[in-house]
């Protein structure tokens, strides 16, 4: 089945933008998270061919109508970001959407240099082994689910470690399969403040 032909293309974005057709103020929102989406995100696109405005279906022009006037000067990554944007937003749930406004709310108040340095951490990112990304994901969703007491002694014992000492735990990290990884999340969660600072001496010193 191709997945990519106009048809199902249309019948994809035709029924990812249902939900958000219900009212007013859903427009809006699918509007302004589609504009800062494409800020956010840098995928690579194997597309070369510029999206026709008249080649969109009529919802996705109803949602896009205020780009209209301006489509034609947007590049083909750009106009793909947007559709990529609007499917991604089409399958998050109520909290999903929710954290995602908050991100986009903190994103329009960096400064220039903040946003250039996330655009090139995100290139890094994608330029990593996909192992590599899992595990950074996996440290993600852990990190996220502890409680804000939790997050904030584990940013602080990072803060105060050595450049010697953070290139120590990575690659022990590295070293390790998921399950102890997993494992070793947890018991660093519950160590004392003390044996966090013995156990990053000892990484130190086997680096060594």
């Amino acid at each position: 089945m191709n997945m990519t032909s106009p048809e199902n293309r249309s019948s994809i974005v035709k029924a990812g933008w249902a939900g958000l057709l219900s009212d007013r103020w859903s427009l809006l929102r699918a509007v302004v998270f589609l504009f800062l989406a494409q800020l956010i995100w840098q995928p690579a696109f194997a597309e070369s061919d510029a999206l026709e405005w008249d080649s969109l279906s009529s919802q996705e022009q109803k949602i896009l109508q205020r780009f209209e006037g301006k489509w034609a000067t947007f590049g083909p990554e750009q106009q793909r970001r947007l559709q990529k944007g609007a499917t991604r937003w089409s399958q998050m749930n109520p909290e999903q959407r929710q954290a995602m406004k908050l991100r986009l709310k903190n994103w329009k108040s960096l400064s220039p240099e903040k946003k250039a340095q996330l655009r090139e951490n995100y290139r890094r990112f994608r330029q990593l082994p996909a192992q590599e990304q899992t595990r950074i994901r996996e440290s993600r969703a852990w990190f996220r689910g502890l409680s804000s007491q939790e997050r904030k002694g584990i940013r602080k014992d990072w803060k105060s470690m050595t450049p010697e000492q953070r290139r120590a735990v990575r690659e022990r990290g590295r070293n390790m399969s998921p399950s102890e990884r997993r494992s070793a999340r947890e018991r660093y969660r519950r160590m004392s403040p003390g044996q966090r600072h013995q156990m990053r001496r000892n990484l130190e010193r086997r680096r060594r």
